[in-house]
């Protein structure tokens, strides 16, 4: 997953991306820990660790990326952490072959019909 999310702007582990929000220090962790536990944000255990890919919050790491929300309620219905990170990790042909964590930043709208489109996929 490590190289799969590296041209989107990588991994972090979940206290470095809290410190991020928190501005100083990763003791407040609740923001971040509701959105992991509603699965609002695309997380991984690896190690041990929580793990983030990087592309779902805007460049200074403070905000969300808009649209994520919406792309994620249809995907997380279907499949589980490692099965979401990797939908967005894998190239995409409702994306012309982009992988939907590259196509965030540029064609929010159309990762969303690439998720929506994913449900009837795995209904077959």
């Amino acid at each position: 997953m490590l190289n799969a999310f590296r041209r989107s702007g990588g991994l972090a582990r979940a206290q470095e991306v809290a410190v991020r929000f928190s501005g100083q220090s990763a003791s407040d962790m609740s923001p971040l820990a509701g959105w992991i536990a509603k699965r609002q944000v695309i997380s991984l255990e690896w190690q041990s660790r929580i793990w983030l890919p990087l592309f779902q919050f805007n460049s200074t790491g403070t905000t969300l990326r808009p649209g994520l929300g919406a792309v994620l309620a249809e995907l997380v219905l279907v499949y589980d952490d490692w099965e979401v990170a990797s939908w967005f990790a894998k190239p995409n042909s409702w994306l012309a072959s982009a992988t939907p964590a590259d196509s965030m930043a540029v064609a929010t709208p159309q990762v969303l019909l690439a998720a929506r489109a994913e449900q009837f996929v795995v209904a077959e």
